[in-house]
């Protein structure tokens, strides 16, 4: 094949690979409605086993076909390849909080932005438009993420393991920053990851990092009508992206202030 053609057909067996989530996404969404309530409970068991998959894993590949099928417009952008899965569950996801009505208006503009465009772009812009149609909801929804902080350890090859921590965006930004400046003070053989590693370990064991911790820091961009509480457009968080106005005036409430001057047109 030439170059072209060897594209096309990459091109080609995407959509099909989303054609395919879309089909299976259908086929779970009917058995779930087919299922009494009382075997619901036992579905990732016999799908497991179908598919000589984990329990768990089966269950969440159910629980992604109803979220898939409660949003009909998402399952069919997937079932023709406009989207990705992930695409679609992050769009289901970020209409979740809205009405009927806002959802249907936020779901067509996602469907089709998320045609052009990445995962991370894709959540940034459903949050801007969350925010100016539904203020509240996007407040709603952050403190309702809120309830879910954990920590995570996730078991790897070769002796190793992960642990995921999950904070609000400001809470992560900070931690971060800490981390990273710390790493960046110190001056040896080590990779930035391999040091950024090894600080983290320091600071939760309780030992000394061997690098000045400074001052932790983390950059906020809000509109000043929002600051002074005359709307609620989202802020900007450095390194994340939208964040829910009170958030954003509580961050700027106690830190250090530089006006910048745009022009809105």
């Amino acid at each position: 094949m030439t170059p072209d053609e060897t594209l096309d057909a990459i091109e080609d067996a995407y959509r099909a690979v989303n054609h395919a989530h879309a089909v299976l996404a259908r086929c779970l969404a009917d058995l779930v409605v087919s299922t009494d309530f009382a075997e619901y409970p036992y579905l990732g068991d016999e799908v497991g086993a179908l598919l000589s998959i984990s329990s768990r894993k089966a269950s969440t590949l159910i629980n992604h076909a109803e979220n898939l099928a409660s949003r009909p417009a998402v399952l069919t952008a997937l079932e023709e390849g406009r989207i990705d899965q992930g695409k679609a569950l992050l769009i289901v996801d970020q209409v979740e909080p809205l009405t009927a009505v806002q959802a249907e208006i936020v779901e067509a503009v996602l469907i089709e932005y998320a045609r052009t465009h990445h995962y991370s772009r894709i959540r940034q812009h459903a949050q801007r438009l969350i925010a100016k149609l539904d203020p509240d909801a996007a407040a709603r929804r952050h403190e309702e993420k809120k309830r879910t902080r954990r920590v995570e350890k996730l078991n790897l090859d070769d002796a190793m393991c992960a642990l995921r921590f999950q904070f609000t965006a400001l809470q992560g930004a900070l931690v971060w920053d800490r981390i990273d400046r710390i790493a960046r003070g110190l001056d040896d053989e080590r990779t930035m990851d391999q040091r950024r590693a090894d600080v983290a370990l320091d600071l939760l064991m309780g030992k000394e990092t061997g690098a000045p911790q400074g001052e932790v820091k983390v950059l906020v961009t809000l509109p000043a009508t929002t600051l002074m509480g005359m709307d609620q457009e989202p802020g900007m968080l450095a390194g994340y992206g939208p964040i829910p106005a009170d958030v954003a005036r509580d961050i700027a409430a106690g830190g250090t202030w530089k006006r910048i001057l745009t022009d809105p047109v």
